[in-house]
Parts: C-alpha cells; sequence; structure tokens
C-alpha cells in the first residue's frame, strides 16, 4: 500500500487516536487487528487532537445530582 501512497494505522475499539506504523514493520499478531491505511494528513483530519496544557486549571464544576 505504501507504493500507492499510502501509510498504515493501527484502529482500537473506542475511538481513541490510531497508531501510526512506520514502512517495513512487521505486524504479526493471532488475532485479527483492523488496519487503516491513509495519507498522514487524512488519517488526523478524522481525529484531531485537543490542546492540554497542565497549566491550565479546569473550572470547578457543580457537583452532580448523584454526588451530593
Amino acid at each position: 500500500m505504501s507504493d500507492l501512497g499510502y501509510e498504515t494505522f493501527l484502529l482500537y475499539e473506542g475511538g481513541s487516536l490510531p497508531k501510526f506504523v512506520p514502512r517495513d514493520t512487521k505486524i504479526a499478531s493471532k488475532y485479527f487487528i483492523n488496519l487503516l491505511f491513509s495519507s498522514q494528513r487524512d488519517a488526523a483530519a478524522l481525529w484531531p487532537v485537543e490542546r492540554f496544557d497542565p497549566y491550565v486549571r479546569e473550572p470547578d464544576r457543580a457537583p452532580a445530582k448523584d454526588d451530593e
């Protein structure tokens, strides 16, 4: 697939970010795995990353009804 311009990504359940698999990496598994063949740009567009700043404190939320 790399000859066609595609990169390989492993897909995980739950919608987490796909894991990039570098070219020439051999994948061996005794289970079925989900693979995505895509360009890096297209894969990044489908799984946007939210920025995280550890120095910014999240606003306090009101306790949920069950938390009282």
